[in-house]
């Protein structure tokens, strides 16, 4: 039995998202609507400033950082959620993919998934 398929592996990636959208798209609109509100707070204590740059800019660049972390944190936490009760464990060990197919679906999905948003 061959221990790789770049075939199986989208195929297990394709199950995860379609098994997990409603969660993966509550985590996206969490992210996002979190930096949007970041992003008006910092700009709205600075909206009266007469300068000709935007004093706005090194404050959302300091909570955009703290987010990332706290965010990056989240994701790789929610990594393997499914390995939490007993049924999903043996669902997610009974499916017919390798390990490694399933580690590195899972991996695309959470790490440069969270880092593209």
């Amino acid at each position: 039995m061959e221990s790789f398929s770049m075939d199986r592996m989208g195929l297990v990636m394709t199950k995860e998202i379609r098994e997990n959208w409603r969660n993966l798209l509550m985590m996206l609109g969490v992210m996002l609507g979190t930096m949007t509100m970041a992003a008006i707070l910092c700009a709205q204590s600075t909206i009266s400033s007469p300068r000709k740059y935007d004093p706005a800019i090194g404050g959302e660049v300091i909570a955009f950082t703290m987010l990332f972390f706290a965010f990056g944190a989240i994701s790789a936490s929610m990594m393997f959620r499914n390995m939490n009760s007993k049924e999903s464990r043996l669902a997610t060990l009974m499916n017919p993919a390798s390990q490694l197919e399933k580690y590195i679906a899972r991996w695309l999905i959470f790490i440069p998934g969270f880092v593209a948003v």
